[in-house]
């Protein structure tokens, strides 16, 4: 799945997606719930270190 397409899932642009995706910003707490929804896994499994 693209960054692009990710990025709509969670409503934010593509550029915002980057910046959290590579650490430089952090997922809101409903960001991260819409991710976990739209990949059928818990918001744990999805940000295990």
């Amino acid at each position: 799945m693209t960054q692009e397409a990710v990025s709509k899932v969670i409503n934010i642009s593509k550029q915002t997606y980057y910046l959290k995706e590579s650490g430089k910003r952090d997922f809101t707490l409903t960001e991260a719930k819409k991710l976990a929804k739209h990949f059928k896994t818990t918001v744990d499994d999805l940000f295990e270190k």
